[in-house]
């Protein structure tokens, strides 16, 4: 069954409230907000695929709220039809100038605003089924490196990393390649896939952010751990992959595949720059691959 479509309403009208809920609720899941200090939040803090804004409420302040929405990165992609009672073409274009995707005018025909609502959200899926295609790794289908450095950018500059916590783990397959000289590249595929799988399982328990570091590494990023927190999940990935027994007779150190891990972890932030951080994961994770398929946690 597909999953209804949500649908945020920006209005502080009364009756514009109760007519789009009629036209619209029994297709969508519908949020309100009619305050314009508090509805931005709110709209942050729901899943919206779509946002329906009266630019006229609160003495105009609607075309104030779509300019903040158009300007934060978490909700710049949220298409926004404008509703308003004003027919001027200066209030359309200036709607329109400002990133909304349509503007209806009042009063509104029902139809009207639903097939343009329809429309719009067919245009926002394709639009993230296309981003999310750019954004995965093909093989793995974890995170690419692409939307794993945009992640851990956004985590080291957000509101928990200032507040004490950040880390960024790597994993690499030990000795993958002499697993591809014996067993064949089709086989050393089928492999990546079934390690990435039990990663992102781990990572998913602890709410970690996992990607596709690069041919034979995965990374993990956080900015909520402690650094006991990190060295389970670093233990916990650890006997996922252990856990898999996936023979590796090529190996000189174990029968079957397995992984070397390293960390960094900051406990109180500082001003580090992420290429910093990655060098000393880099670093700590050659000193697990040292002592061969182990855990090593470099504290800053």
């Amino acid at each position: 069954m597909q999953q209804a479509e949500h649908i945020f309403i920006i209005d502080d009208d009364p009756i514009n409230k109760m007519v789009l809920t009629n036209i619209l609720s029994e297709d969508h899941t519908l949020f309100h907000c009619e305050d314009p200090a508090f509805c931005i939040d709110e709209v942050k803090a729901n899943r919206t695929d779509l946002i329906i804004l009266d630019v006229a409420m609160g003495n105009g302040s609607g075309f104030t709220i779509l300019e903040k929405l158009k300007k934060d990165a978490s909700t710049y992609g949220i298409p926004v039809i404008v509703i308003s009672g004003s027919v001027s073409f200066k209030d359309e274009a200036r709607g329109l100038e400002l990133g909304a995707v349509d503007y209806i005018t009042k009063p509104f025909n029902p139809l009207i605003v639903k097939t343009r609502l329809k429309n719009h959200l067919a245009i926002k899926k394709k639009n993230d089924l296309l981003e999310k295609l750019v954004s995965l790794d093909g093989l793995t289908e974890l995170p690419n490196r692409r939307r794993l450095d945009e992640e851990m950018r956004a985590l080291l500059t957000g509101d928990e990393a200032a507040q004490g916590c950040f880390s960024i783990m790597l994993v690499e397959l030990d000795f993958f390649k002499t697993f591809n000289e014996h067993y064949g590249y089709m086989h050393g595929d089928t492999c990546l896939f079934k390690v990435a799988k039990a990663l992102e399982e781990t990572a998913a328990r602890y709410s970690v952010f996992i990607g596709r570091f690069d041919g034979t590494r995965f990374a993990l990023v956080s900015a909520q751990h402690d650094i006991d927190t990190v060295t389970s999940i670093a233990q916990s990935i650890h006997d996922a992959v252990n856990a898999l027994k996936i023979p590796h007779i090529a190996s000189p150190i174990c029968a079957h595949v397995s992984v070397s891990i390293g960390a960094v972890h900051i406990e109180q932030h500082k001003t580090l720059e992420l290429n910093e951080l990655i060098k000393n994961a880099d670093s700590a994770l050659a000193e697990a691959q040292k002592q061969q398929s182990t855990i090593f946690i470099k504290q800053i």
